[in-house]
C-alpha cells in the first residue's frame, strides 16, 4: 500500500482483501480507495500532525458554527447525522451517530432520521442510513 499525500491506493485485489471499498481507477491503473468508516481515522492522524493549526482552525468552525444559532447541542448533532444521510457518506453516519448519542439522543430519536429520510431520499437509502446508524448503535448495547 502506498500512501500518497492525503489519499491512499492499492490495487483492487488489495482493496476486496482488505474490505476497502474501491473507488475510481487513477491514471496509472491503480485503484483509490478508502474504508468510509475508517478513513477519519486514517487521514486524519497523519494530515492533523502534519496541519496541526489546519485543523484546529477546522475545529474552531465547527465550534463557532454550532454556537452561532438557537439550536440545541442535540438537535445540531440530529441535523449533521440527517446531513451525512443525505450525503450518503458512510463514515460520516458512523461518526455522527456516535456525537448524537454523546448529545443525549436515544437510539429511537436517531433511528427516526433515518425514517424521515425516506420519502426524500428513498427506500434504499433509508435502509442503508438504518444499517450505518445500526454499525453504531449495536455497539453500545
Amino acid at each position: 500500500m502506498t500512501h500518497l499525500g492525503p489519499r491512499f491506493y492499492c490495487t483492487l485485489e488489495q482493496a476486496q482483501a482488505l474490505s476497502f471499498g474501491a473507488g475510481r481507477c487513477s491514471s496509472t491503473s491503480r485503484v483509490l480507495f478508502f474504508h468510509r468508516a475508517k478513513a477519519p481515522v486514517l487521514m486524519r492522524g497523519p494530515v492533523q500532525k502534519r496541519y496541526p493549526q489546519g485543523f484546529q482552525a477546522y475545529d474552531a468552525l465547527g465550534a463557532a458554527t454550532a454556537e452561532a444559532g438557537p439550536l440545541s447541542d442535540k438537535t445540531c448533532a440530529l441535523v449533521k447525522l440527517a446531513i451525512a444521510a443525505g450525503g450518503q457518506m458512510e463514515g460520516a453516519m458512523h461518526s455522527h451517530t456516535r456525537r448524537a448519542l454523546e448529545a443525549g439522543c436515544s437510539a429511537e430519536e436517531i433511528y427516526h432520521v433515518a425514517l424521515l429520510g425516506t420519502t426524500t431520499l428513498g427506500f434504499p437509502t433509508m435502509i442503508k442510513t438504518f444499517s450505518w446508524m445500526d454499525d453504531v448503535l449495536r455497539q453500545k448495547e
